[in-house]
Parts: structure tokens; C-alpha cells; sequence
């Protein structure tokens, strides 16, 4: 499937929005809850990735996470909820901590 743009409006309101090769220190996960399975996707054995896009913002929160890419459109929903409850240790430019531009690929997969 093609790639999905960032949706209208995305962003907006953030000042201070980097990506992440112009930071001096690059936000450290400090939790990262697995997205829960879709069961009908489970049981029929069907494996998949979704691309996530989001905003980690100064305070280490996840905001205004969406989908890139996804070889399933029934793994979405569960991955951008998860995501949406990451937490990290914020970037940093210039000693402040500042809102980064993020993505990251979620696996669904059969296998621990």
C-alpha cells in the first residue's frame, strides 16, 4: 500500500519540533507496551508491520501518532494505540529538552 502523509495539521501548535539528526541526544524509551494482537489477524496466522510516525514531545509523551506504511490495514488501530502510550526520556538540543519527529516499525508477529 502506498504511504500515508502526515495528516492535516499535524504538528501543529509544537514549537521548538526537531527531527532527529538535529539533535545533540536523541529521546531514550523508558516504556514501550506491545500492541495487542488482533485476534481474527492471531488466528488466522497472519503476520504484518506497521510504519508509526508521531511526535515525542518535550515531556517524553507520545503525541498525534499515525500511520506511515502497514502490510494490514487491521494492524493499525492496535499499533497507534500502543504507541500512543510510550513513554521516553525526551531529546535534547542545545541542553532543552525539545518535540522530535519519530518514527518506528511494529512487528506483528506469530512468535515471542
Amino acid at each position: 500500500p502506498p504511504a500515508n502523509p502526515r495528516p492535516p495539521g499535524w504538528g501543529k501548535g509544537y514549537s521548538n519540533l526537531f527531527n532527529l539528526d538535529q539533535l545533540d541526544q536523541i529521546p531514550v524509551a523508558r516504556l514501550q507496551p506491545p500492541p495487542n494482537y488482533p485476534y481474527e489477524m492471531k488466528r488466522s496466522g497472519i503476520t504484518g508491520t506497521v510504519n508509526v510516525g508521531f511526535i515525542c514531545d518535550s515531556d517524553g509523551n507520545v503525541r498525534d501518532a499515525y500511520v506511515i506504511s502497514s502490510t494490514h490495514r487491521e494492524f493499525d488501530a492496535a499499533a497507534v494505540q500502543a504507541v500512543s502510550k510510550w513513554k521516553f526520556k525526551a531529546g535534547r538540543r542545545g541542553g532543552k529538552a525539545v518535540n522530535t519527529r519519530m518514527s518506528v516499525p511494529l512487528e506483528f508477529t506469530l512468535t515471542d
